[in-house]
């Protein structure tokens, strides 16, 4: 299955009008850069071509974010549905750049929709089930106990340079309306 996400290239890389489907019959095998060759490589089995865009697969699911998309990608492709996660935009420091909407679309397709949706709501259930005050999840290593301490002692430390700033820039304030109140005094 060859599912096109807003690009003209084949799941090898090869541009989608000079490649030939997979299980083809071009005479040689293809690096993924159009040069052909015998030397050695096994030919890929038949595989039947699907061609669509993306963009115009049904969603199956909005996501809040990409991690909750991917998790939607990965019960889909359990249940044997292909599906594509379209990408979020999100910046190097975390804001989106999508226009509008800061949703991730799941998209299938379409013959898929109305399967990906039940099994999307499956794992919802089975998610929202699991008691977890229930689950044993064993002792804490020690490790992690070393790194939760420390991020406490970073979060006292960060708090009271937060204060101390706070204090600085009160009194810078206050000796300005001092000298404010001084100056027209003084007239």
């Amino acid at each position: 299955m060859n599912i096109q996400q807003h690009d003209d290239h084949d799941e090898s890389g090869n541009d989608a009008g000079n490649s030939t489907p997979s299980g083809g019959t071009s005479g040689g095998t293809s690096d993924g850069h159009g040069a052909s060759g015998t030397g050695g490589a096994q030919r890929r089995e038949a595989v039947p071509q699907h061609r669509m865009d993306a963009s115009s697969m049904p969603i199956a699911c909005e996501a809040r974010n990409e991690f909750e998309a991917q998790c939607v990608q990965s019960v889909l492709e359990d249940a044997g549905i292909q599906s594509v996660v379209d990408p979020s935009g999100v910046a190097i420091f975390g804001f989106p750049l999508r226009a509008g909407s800061t949703v991730v679309p799941v998209r299938v397709l379409p013959e898929d929709l109305s399967r990906a949706k039940q099994m999307i709501s499956e794992a919802r259930w089975v998610g929202k089930s699991v008691d977890w005050d229930d689950v044993d999840v064993g002792e804490m290593p020690p490790d992690v106990i070393r790194m939760l301490s420390r991020a406490r002692t970073d979060q006292v430390i960060g708090r009271v340079m937060m204060a101390v700033a706070w204090i600085a820039i009160a009194t810078v304030l206050a000796s300005i309306a001092i000298g404010l109140v001084r100056s027209i005094a003084g007239r």
